[in-house]
């Protein structure tokens, strides 16, 4: 009987695989053709049916892309692995993997049902099953593809006549978030997930995405996206906290005139208004920010400050006094706003001293710290 051979592109990542049993049979009668339920694809399965010999050639023929990162994952197979050719509902061959697997190309044997003839089907890796929310790993990035790929061809009509090719591709898009080391938990969707060591990876559904990090855009299967946000910490407050001072070294401080020029002069960034501090400090409740202080020690003399934390991150402001660190540094903090007073020579501030933080009014010729912001 004639073979029919079909060339796979493959993808990143490790499957498991089930055994799915198959009774061919010998009965003397024309058998009959029974579905019965696949435990694995959730499809009934086609089983004493004609059917004939079907080989195909499954190859790495791409890898997933590393889009500026060195954490890509190279897919190989694995002892074990199975071909499925189904049209959604009925499942028409489940292939075994010739070899013990490990490169990036292996070819699957078996029978394919006659059934399966001038019928519009795909392939598919068994046991794996579409993405239907978000899934993350702290650990690598081959860890969430290995967890969570799904590799389906294009759907093709079957002929046993025709000599046919298909491509397998991961129908996810995954997300490698660097991050700064104090934020603890990052947003994709409506979820929040937790981050160990700046890093986070995830697993998403191709199609629209967003996140408070990287707004909303359109993921494409199989890709990799970095977002790369080491110097602004998300709190799940109104806007995204840069982790230091604008001002450098801490003790060049501004007026509020100079502060402003040196925020419209960093692109993106803003100075934050008299409502962002107000939620650090508690003033306007949106999430639950707690204050704690803490002191470091640079060599030269110890360095107090606060730091404003929520369940998704912490971000650390030095008390460098004002005036140019001449007055209380190292016991007082002093911020800038964008938010000028109704009284005139005055702009409001981000003040504390000791473990008390809150927002008041200041005159604009003082020179205070500068802290900027980045909106979502």
């Amino acid at each position: 009987m004639k073979k029919h051979v079909i060339l796979v592109s493959m993808i990143v990542a490790t499957m498991f695989a089930t055994s799915c049993s198959k009774d061919d049979g010998d009965n003397v009668e024309q058998p009959v053709a029974q579905e019965v339920q696949n435990e694995d694809n959730n499809k009934p399965e086609v089983q004493n049916a004609e059917s004939r010999q079907i080989v195909i050639k499954a190859d790495n023929g791409k890898i997933l892309s590393e889009v500026e990162t060195t954490d890509g994952y190279n897919f190989t197979f694995s002892k074990g692995n199975k071909l499925v050719l189904t049209d959604g509902e009925t499942t028409y061959a489940t292939l075994e993997m010739e070899g013990e697997g490990g490169s990036s190309s292996a070819t699957f044997k078996g029978e394919i049902s006659t059934k399966a003839d001038n019928k519009s089907i795909y392939a598919v890796i068994e046991g794996q099953s579409p993405l239907s929310e978000v899934k993350t790993s702290t650990v690598s990035l081959a860890d969430v593809v290995q967890s969570n790929c799904y590799f389906k061809s294009e759907k093709f009509d079957y002929n046993a006549n025709s000599e046919l090719s298909v491509t397998l591709n991961d129908q996810n898009a995954y997300l490698v978030f660097e991050v700064s080391e104090n934020q603890k938990k990052v947003n994709i969707g409506s979820g929040w997930y937790d981050v160990s060591g700046g890093k986070c990876y995830a697993a998403v559904p191709a199609g629209e995405v967003s996140g408070r990090f990287f707004g909303t855009k359109t993921a494409k299967s199989s890709e990799i996206y970095t977002i790369t946000c080491t110097d602004v910490v998300d709190l799940g407050l109104s806007v995204l906290w840069c982790t230091s001072n604008a001002n450098s070294p801490e003790t060049d401080l501004k007026t509020w005139e100079d502060a402003k020029t040196l925020a419209a002069s960093v692109e993106g960034y803003d100075l934050p208004s008299a409502d962002n501090f107000k939620e650090l400090t508690g003033e306007t409740q949106v999430k639950d920010v707690t204050v704690t202080k803490s002191e470091k020690w640079n060599g030269t003399g110890t360095e107090n400050g606060v730091t404003f934390s929520t369940d998704y991150g912490s971000v650390f402001f030095p008390a460098a006094g004002f005036n140019g660190g001449g007055y209380n540094a190292g016991y007082e903090g002093n911020y800038w706003s964008s938010s000028p007073a109704d009284v005139a020579n005055n702009a409001y501030i981000l003040y504390f001293f000791d473990g008390d933080a809150g927002v008041n009014l200041s005159g604009v010729y003082l020179e205070y710290s500068v802290r900027l912001v980045r909106g979502l």
